[in-house]
C-alpha cells in the first residue's frame, strides 16, 4: 500500500540519517584517535627529554660537588705551599740584619731569599692560571727563546732546595754554551717545568731529578 512505501522510505531515511551521524562520529573518533596519537608521541619526546634533561643535571651537580672537593683540596694545599716560601723569606731576611754574619752566610741567605721569592712567584702564577682557564681565557703567547738558558735558570732556582734534602740534582742538556733556539710560548714552557720540578723535589726522598732535554728524530723532549 502506499502508507506501507511511505513508511518504509521514512525508515529508509531514518536508518540513512542514523549512519550518516555514525559515519560522522566515526571519522570525528579516528581524527581524535590521530591527535591523540600525536599527543601521545610528543608527550613521549618531553618525557624522553625531561630524563635526559635530569640525566644532565644529575652529571653536572656531581661534577660540580667534584669540583668543589678539588677546589677546597686545592686550597688547603695552596695555604700549605704559601706558608713556605713565606716563612723563609721572613726567617731568612731576620737572619740577614744579624751583624755577626759572615759574607758567605750573608749572600747563602739572599739567594736562599731570592729562590722562595721565585717560588712564591710561581704559585701566584699557578692561581692566576688557574682562574684564566675556568674563566676560558687563557692565552698562547708564542716567541722565540733559548731553551739552555731557561732550563739553567730553573736549574739555579732549585739547586738550594735539593741540597737541602741532600739529593742529587743533575744538569743535562745539548751544548751547554750555545743558544738552542724554541718556538713556543716561553712563560707556560717554564711554569709547567717549574712544576715538574717541584713535585720531583717533593716527592723524590733520595736518589736524583736530572733537568734537561734530548733530540730525537729532531724533537727536543
Amino acid at each position: 500500500t502506499i502508507q506501507d512505501i511511505t513508511n518504509q522510505k521514512q525508515v529508509e531515511q531514518t536508518l540513512k540519517m542514523q549512519k550518516d551521524e555514525i559515519e560522522s562520529y566515526n571519522t570525528e573518533l579516528l581524527a581524535t584517535t590521530e591527535a591523540l596519537k600525536e599527543n601521545n608521541i610528543r608527550i613521549n619526546k618531553l618525557y624522553q627529554n625531561l630524563k635526559t634533561n635530569e640525566s644532565k643535571l644529575i652529571d653536572a651537580k656531581i661534577k660540580a660537588e667534584e669540583s668543589d672537593k678539588l677546589k677546597t683540596a686545592f686550597l688547603a694545599n695552596l695555604s700549605h705551599e704559601i706558608r713556605t716560601p713565606m716563612n723563609a723569606i721572613i726567617g731568612f731576611s731576620r737572619l740577614l740584619s744579624n751583624t755577626d754574619n759572615t759574607q758567605d752566610k750573608h749572600i747563602q741567605f739572599v739567594d736562599i731569599i731570592i729562590n722562595n721569592s721565585e717560588l712564591l712567584l710561581s704559585i701566584v702564577n699557578d692561581i692566576l692560571s688557574i682562574s684564566q682557564i675556568e674563566a676560558g681565557q687563557i692565552n698562547i703567547n708564542k716567541n722565540k727563546f733559548d731553551i739552555n738558558l731557561l732550563v739553567k735558570e730553573l736549574y739555579s732556582v732549585f739547586k738550594h732546595s735539593v741540597t737541602v734534602k741532600n739529593i742529587e740534582f743533575d744538569l743535562n742538556i745539548l751544548n751547554p754554551e750555545k743558544e738552542v733556539f724554541l718556538y713556543s710560548d716561553e712563560s707556560k714552557i717554564k711554569q709547567i717545568l717549574h712544576n715538574l720540578i717541584s713535585n720531583a723535589i717533593k716527592f723524590t726522598n733520595e736518589g736524583h731529578i736530572e733537568l734537561g732535554y734530548k733530540l730525537k728524530d729532531n724533537v727536543y723532549e
